[in-house]
């Protein structure tokens, strides 16, 4: 695309990224307690732990989808209209994220918060896997570095975002506060090393040794 380079999108992700993490600490408020009530501050700090963790998880969740997203521009080499507007589109998912995240941390119990996390997730999940979809297809926006292989396990990593929250939004409807907290489960397994960070790792040692 004539005139804008992928730099470009990967500094406006960043300040997308930036603000939207930051507003999430925005949606935690302190007591306001006054004179004898000072002395509830340990009680009401107590009732925000449904805030913090949210937060906590929600500010690991949007680290692990800026890691993804500059793990795509590595073996995207240029972009075009159709591109860019899925990254658009990305963004939009993300920025939703602090509202969905206050709606869960305020109404940990209720299961319309837990679907409407849940599908926000999904969504972000799901339209950068659509962004790496269409950059490895027949658009051809990769290097020489990606591979068949690599790029099919880094889309099946992608989606198991949607499936883990497919099954927390099951929960909900009999235990919506098991299934807040099973959300949990999610950035674990993407901090965890998997199969594809274990490819990529192979296939870079590889071709350092070369």
């Amino acid at each position: 695309m004539g005139g804008l380079t992928k730099n470009r999108i990967e500094t406006l992700t960043d300040g997308v990224f930036a603000i939207a993490m930051t507003l999430l600490v925005f949606n935690i408020h302190v007591p306001q307690l006054q004179g004898a009530d000072v002395a509830q501050l340990p009680h009401r700090l107590l009732e925000l732990w449904s805030s913090f963790f949210i937060y906590a998880l929600t500010f690991a969740l949007l680290g692990i989808f800026w890691v993804a997203h500059h793990g795509q521009f590595f073996f995207i080499r240029r972009i075009d209209r159709n591109s860019l507007w899925i990254n658009i589109a990305f963004l939009s998912t993300v920025t939703t994220l602090p509202f969905s995240a206050a709606l869960l941390g305020s109404y940990p119990g209720q299961r319309v918060a837990v679907i409407c996390y849940g599908v926000n997730l999904s969504l972000v999940a799901l339209v950068l896997y659509a962004h790496l979809l269409y950059a490895t297809g027949q658009a051809h926006l990769t290097g020489p570095e990606s591979d068949k292989i690599g790029l099919s396990l880094a889309k099946q990593r992608l989606l198991s975002c949607p499936l883990l929250c497919a099954t927390c939004i099951v929960i909900s409807f009999f235990h919506p506060l098991v299934a807040s907290i099973v959300y949990l489960t999610v950035p674990v397994i993407y901090i965890m090393p998997g199969r594809v960070d274990r490819y990529f790792a192979d296939v870079l040692e590889g071709r350092g040794a070369k």
